[in-house]
């Protein structure tokens, strides 16, 4: 007989997983599969849909095996009258479906769900510009003689989040920081983290229209040379770190140095949190573990997207999709499940706005072994 622990932790599970298929729901995923040209031709034990929702799956429970996976995202998509029921597929049959899938739907599904929120939510903006944050973070491989793969996302550190995202080699920062900077524009302010700030990728960010905040560790940044109406905002302590803030603002009156600091603030937490959902105990960077390079960064781009589906149902900025079927509130969630859609709570100063606040929380690992991909 099962305990209540085990059947909490199993509601929690599968409450998770329909959160994702609310977030994403049939006809986004359709959409994304059809634009990126990996529609079926005939009928596959394994459609293009039911690998992109395994994908999720794979996201949120990193540590289950395949097989498990594909049991959970069944049980769901019956459940939601999304897929008839069907047999557990083998390993190799879903490492196939995924080869034949690849990983352009998932960064379609991204863009779909960003441009949506975009439309939708409210953002956030100091002395008139609109606030975009750089984050980064690290992903190994299981091939040591491999490359690790970052990803850079920018962001809006309020109620909006990830807009948009570039993967790369870990050891190329400037070609993925050269592309998300084509997004930003003279109406922005552009933040950046000391540890992003390099040669590359401040050369980078100077050669796009926005207007630069970024916190250095000494008075002279690796390879920026700063506009004449460059300044000093403060050399304290932002964000509880031994930094300099500097921009690229005109000289701004000291409410405003302070409005600055304040966001930096907001902007150190949010970027830290956002590394938290990703990285493993004591910052480690998360292994991947598929192993061709397409599969790789398939894996990527779902757990990015579990990221921004706990994001985006907490803001509430994600409809319901259409269906009658009742999805379960906070009131009905048990606490296993509160990691997903709720923040952990934190000890931090209480510089931040509600938004930042409620900034994303963790997906408790659920136990298990994986198995290899293709």
């Amino acid at each position: 007989m099962c305990s209540h622990e085990t059947v909490t932790e199993r509601f929690a599970d599968r409450l998770a997983l329909e959160l994702l298929v609310q977030t994403f729901p049939p006809q986004m995923v359709d959409a994304a599969v059809a634009a990126s040209g990996r529609s079926e031709q005939r009928v596959r034990l394994l459609p293009a849909r039911t690998v992109v929702y395994f994908m999720l799956a794979m996201g949120l429970f990193p540590d289950l095996g395949y097989a498990e996976i594909a049991r959970r995202v069944g049980e769901v998509l019956v459940r939601w009258d999304i897929s008839p029921a069907r047999q557990v597929p083998t390993t190799a049959a879903i490492s196939r479906a995924r080869a034949r899938l690849g990983a352009e739907p998932l960064r379609r599904l991204f863009t779909a769900l960003t441009t949506q929120i975009a439309a939708t939510a409210d953002g956030d903006s100091v002395l008139g510009l609109r606030v975009r944050g750089l984050m980064s973070v690290d992903f190994t491989v299981l091939d040591p003689r491999k490359a690790r793969y970052r990803l850079m996302v920018l962001a809006e550190t309020g109620d909006r989040g990830p807009l948009h995202a570039k993967l790369a080699c870990a050891g190329d920062p400037g070609r993925c920081a050269r592309d998300l900077f084509s997004q930003v524009g003279p109406g922005d302010l552009l933040v950046l983290h000391h540890d992003i700030v390099d040669s590359e990728v401040i050369r980078a960010a100077s050669a796009s229209d926005a207007w630069l905040l970024y916190g250095v560790r000494d008075s002279s940044p690796p390879g920026v040379t700063a506009p004449e109406a460059s300044g000093t905002v403060t050399p304290g302590t932002a964000s509880g770190e031994d930094v300099q803030l500097r921009t690229t603002l005109p000289s701004a009156s000291p409410a405003a140095s302070v409005d600055l600091t304040q966001l930096y603030d907001r902007y150190v937490q949010f970027k830290h949190l956002f590394q938290e959902r990703h990285n493993g105990p004591n910052g480690v960077p998360p292994v991947i573990r598929s192993r061709s390079p397409e599969a790789e960064e398939q894996e990527i781009w779902a757990r990015l997207l579990v990221h921004c589906a706990t994001y985006y149902r907490r803001e509430r900025h994600v409809g319901p999709p259409s269906r009658t079927r009742h999805v379960p509130t906070q009131r009905d969630v048990p606490d296993r499940a509160l990691a997903f859609v709720r923040p952990p709570r934190r000890d931090a100063p209480g510089v931040l706005g509600t938004a930042h606040e409620r900034a994303v929380g963790r997906v408790g690992p659920a136990g298990g072994g994986g198995d290899p991909s293709s």
